[in-house]
């Protein structure tokens, strides 16, 4: 049984129908009702139909018996087109039974344990169930390999069975941690064979045990394979040879065709030997080879080199060992005695045939040199090992030592040559002079063409120069004229070293000294003013710094060591000048004292009683010429500047202050000249008047103030709280208009200087507000027009019309407070209704009574009986012109079953409400309600059946 209907179906014109009913698939055998409903009048007529149980059965195909294999599975009886459900173990799958209720599908087997278990198949729309016996197998895996013996580099491969159908197997080898190959069995876990590899060289010699594990099942099967290994065996072709000469070998036993290193030293990890890259042979197709190389001997091998031979495949090693030669190189000079610094030729031999030879020449150090001297040159050997080549000799004493050394045999020869010697000598032309003259020096015995460096002066005597200078052909030099450094005292000495005879030559000689004085036109002058001063006795020609306090000059001294004179400024604000000459490349220096004259400053006032902020004119004197001077009064300051004659006049503004006087004082910003006068203050006496006393609130007053300090603010207060503030004009008067605060009941203003510190009260009388208004009519129905007039408002505030105490409409009272606003009643029931306006701003209200007229709305019906799906005719009247009217009824509550708008007389008739099909017979109270009218009218209709 079921609420909800299994089909539809339209009934002919003859009243009959036919049509399609499927019997459900959960449907319980026996009698099953099926019942036809007429949608419109809900007759019913039944009939009943037998329901016959279905017959379930299931049965597998399986070839395979172990988990991972995947078992056909068949079955009838099931309803048509069902989705049937399979299950094994903890395994599932899905399929569709067809239109006989028959079906075909697959399960895989899962992983559980061996034994008897059901697989069901089970209807998800019939919900009937099936069940076939089945046997779940172990595994059994076995294997064995395609050789049970073979050598390195040979493939392998397994055969077997017992593993999880088209699993993927791993292969490994003892003694291994990756896996060698993978493959995938057959769908009944078998295999031939699969997963081939090449046996690793690595495992010569051993017996391996090869393990293969299944990645699903888990299962393992090993299997045992013996690798055969390598004997291998080398032999040279020479058993005695030199180092850098070639070898070759024939040998066998590696593995076929496979690269086989060669190391040179005592076993594999020596250095490889090498022609011109990493040597290797590669044996032929019976592991061996024949004159196989070139092998290169190393150079710097012993008298015996083995030579091991190792296959990278393999492994397998041999190993042979050769005899090796020496070299024994000899050198000849083309000279025995030599002259440092000059070239000989060596010839050498007994080298390595065509390899390259490195010469070097060291000598003893000569004195004066932190080590002996080491010059460099090349050569290259003939094929006999033999060569000829040049060597510069260096600067040195005693003998010089020539070396040969072979780059690739390592082989080194020697000789030894004898060198000659040097003995330089130096003059200067001069043995006496003064720090800044000049001098030249002279000098014999250096080696022809050195460069000589010349160092002068001494850590005591001066600062160290250097310089160089070039000997001629015959071992001479002669300097340039150098100057004697200002500083030197005492002696001076200068040292001449050869670069290449390395022998130093010093002379010294006599320095005198330096006595500088200073004259002035004058020894005492004014502040600012200058004097005259000259030097004498400094260095020829030299620049001399000329300081005076912060005054620095520079002038130059004549060829007798005088200056010509030196205008120096005396300074302000001291009683004495000192002058100093310092010579800038002498260094000496020379000082004169000069003796200052003061100031006598004095000041005049324009007016010596003043108002706070008027002007007066200062004058001042006795400053220095075209000075700065600061006039202050304590409060602010000005600069004025003084005349050629130091007289200056400065207007001064008087400041406030709160004693009875102010002082001004001037000093000069040079000079330091100060001085001051006193100034006698006057008072302020304000006044503040409104333009009325008497006023409303939110009305302005305007406020005229005068006899406060010039262009000074001036605060204002309104009843104890700060309000704005007013700036004073030039003459401390103004005009504040004020606006009175809506909701003050008093009014005190104040007015107070915020320099002056003067103030003025004034205190204001305040109205209050008396409205009233008045209607165009007080009697009509809701929604009639009607103009409300008023008056006694604020000026320009919003107005708030309210009916009955609920706000209906807003305007705007003229400058004058008065109001004129054309508007409608609102809409309500009948009586006499309270209509009122209230100002925004002053709060005032005012108000009046309009009486909303009687209606007497009526209504009645077309009839008063009906079937539920008929039209019920409303008929009213008495009601508003164009008034929305709402249908309601007792059974549905509040919601609208119709909804209309009468007519301009109030009227209408209306058939928009149509009774529910859902409604049974009895009676039903019918409600119509104008929205404007707001008086509800009901009616007692009756629903009458089917």
């Amino acid at each position: 049984a079921s609420s909800s209907a299994a089909t539809s179906v339209t009934v002919q014109p003859d009243s009959t129908f036919s049509t399609n009913l499927s019997i459900p698939a959960n449907a319980p055998q026996g009698q099953l009702t099926v019942t036809a409903t007429d949608a419109s009048t809900t007759y019913q007529t039944s009939n009943s139909f037998y329901v016959i149980p279905l017959s379930p059965s299931v049965t597998d195909s399986a070839t395979v018996h172990t988990p991972y294999a995947t078992v056909p599975v068949s079955g009838s009886g099931f309803a048509p087109h069902e989705s049937i459900t399979l299950a094994l173990g903890s395994a599932t799958a899905s399929t569709t039974a067809d239109a006989s209720g028959a079906f075909t599908g697959t399960i895989v087997i899962p992983m559980i344990t061996s034994g008897l278990y059901h697989l069901t198949a089970t209807g998800n729309g019939s919900g009937v169930s099936a069940i076939d016996y089945f046997w779940v197998d172990k595994f059994y895996p076995n294997v064995s390999p395609s050789a049970y013996y073979l050598m390195p580099g040979a493939s392998l491969s397994f055969t077997g069975s017992g593993f999880a159908s088209g699993e993927t197997v791993n292969v490994t080898g003892s003694g291994a941690t990756s896996t060698l190959s993978s493959f995938t069995v057959g769908p009944d876990g078998t295999f031939t064979n699969a997963g081939a590899f090449a046996v690793p060289a690595s495992d010569h010699g051993k017996t391996i045990t090869f393990t293969l594990t299944g990645t699903k099942s888990g299962q393992t099967a090993s299997t045992n394979v013996t690798i055969g290994d390598f004997y291998a065996y080398a032999s040279p072709t020479s058993y005695y040879l030199l180092p850098g000469q070639t070898e070759t070998f024939s040998g066998g036993g590696f593995s076929a065709h496979e690269k086989v290193d060669v190391f040179a030293g005592t076993g594999v990890g020596g250095s490889l030997g090498t022609s011109s890259s990493t040597v290797s042979l590669t044996t032929d197709a019976t592991g061996s080879f024949t004159n196989a190389g070139p092998i290169l001997v190393p150079f710097g091998a012993g008298k015996n080199e083995t030579f091991t031979l190792k296959g990278e495949q393999s492994g397998a090693q041999a190993s042979a060992t050769i005899a090796v030669g020496q070299y024994y190189p000899s050198l000849s000079p083309s000279s025995w005695y030599v002259n440092p610094n000059s070239s000989i030729t060596i010839t050498g031999s007994g080298f390595a045939p065509n390899e390259g030879v490195t010469l070097s020449a060291s000598s003893g150090a000569v004195s004066g040199m932190a080590a002996a001297s080491t010059t460099r040159a090349t050569a290259t050997t003939t094929a006999m090992g033999t060569f000829t080549a040049p060597i510069q000799i260096p600067f040195g004493s005693g003998n010089a030592t020539i070396t040969a050394t072979g780059a690739k045999s390592g082989a080194v020869g020697s000789v030894t040559v004898a060198l000659a010697k040097f003995y330089p000598n130096v003059t200067p032309y001069t043995w006496f002079v003064y720090p800044g003259g000049s001098i030249s020096y002279k000098g014999t015995g250096f080696v022809p063409s050195e460069t000589v460096t010349v160092q002068t002066g001494s850590a005591t005597n001066g600062t160290l120069a250097t310089s160089t200078v070039t000997a001629d052909a015959n071992g001479a030099i002669q300097t340039a004229t150098s100057t004697v450094p200002y500083e030197a005292s005492g002696t001076y000495t200068a040292t001449f070293t050869g670069s290449l005879s390395q022998s130093p030559s010093s002379v010294t000689i006599a320095v005198g000294s330096l006595s500088p004085y200073l004259t002035a036109d004058k020894y005492a002058a004014s502040q600012g003013g200058s004097v005259q001063v000259q030097g004498f006795a400094f260095a020829p020609n030299e620049s001399v710094t000329v300081t005076s306090g912060s005054f620095t000059a520079t002038t130059t001294a004549d060829a007798q060591g005088n200056t010509p004179l030196v205008s120096v400024p005396t300074p302000y604000q001291a009683s004495s000048a000192n002058v100093t000459f310092t010579g800038n490349s002498s260094k000496v220096s020379a000082s004169l004292k000069v003796s200052l004259l003061n100031f006598n400053p004095y000041l005049t006032s324009s007016s010596y009683f003043a108002l706070p902020e008027s002007t007066v004119t200062i004058t001042g004197t006795g400053f220095a010429p075209n000075e700065n001077v600061t006039v202050g009064d304590g409060v602010a300051t000005t600069t004025a500047t003084a005349t050629s004659a130091g007289s200056f006049t400065a207007p001064l503004t008087v400041p406030f202050s709160a004693t009875d006087s102010i002082t001004v004082s001037a000093v000069g910003q040079t000079s330091g000249a100060a001085t001051s006068l006193a100034i006698a203050l006057a008072s302020f006496y304000p006044q503040v008047a409104p333009n009325t006393y008497y006023t409303l609130p939110g009305t302005t007053v305007t406020f005229t103030g005068s006899g406060f300090a010039p262009s000074e603010t001036v605060s204002v207060q309104f009843n104890g709280t700060s309000a704005q503030s007013v700036t004073a004009d030039a003459k401390g008067a103004f005009t504040y208009p004020f606006t009175i605060p809506f909701g003050s009941t008093k009014a005190a203003v104040t007015f107070m200087g915020q320099t002056s510190g003067a103030g003025v009260i004034d205190t204001l009388s305040l109205a209050t507000y008396a409205a009233y208004i008045s209607l165009s009519n007080y009697y009509g129905n809701g929604g009639s027009p009607v103009t409300v007039t008023g008056s006694g408002f604020a000026s320009n505030e919003p107005v708030s019309l309210a009916f009955n105490g609920v706000s209906f409409a807003t305007t705007t009272a003229d400058a004058n407070g008065m109001i004129s606003y054309a508007t409608t009643i609102p809409f309500s029931t009948a009586g006499t209704k309270p209509l009122s306006a209230t100002g925004a701003k002053s709060g005032v209200v005012a108000g009046t009574n309009f009486t909303v007229a009687q209606l007497y709305p009526s209504f009645t019906l077309g009839s008063y009986a009906g079937a539920p799906g008929s039209a019920v005719k409303v008929i009213g009247s008495g009601y508003l012109p164009n008034e929305p009217i709402t249908i309601t009824t007792d059974r549905t509550g509040s919601t609208p079953m119709a909804t209309f708008t009468t007519d301009a007389s109030g009227s209408f008739t209306d058939s928009s409400f149509i009774l529910p099909l859902t409604f049974k017979e009895g009676t039903l109270v019918i409600t119509a309600l104008g929205q404007h009218s707001l008086t509800p009218e009901s009616i007692t209709y009756y629903v009458t059946g089917g």
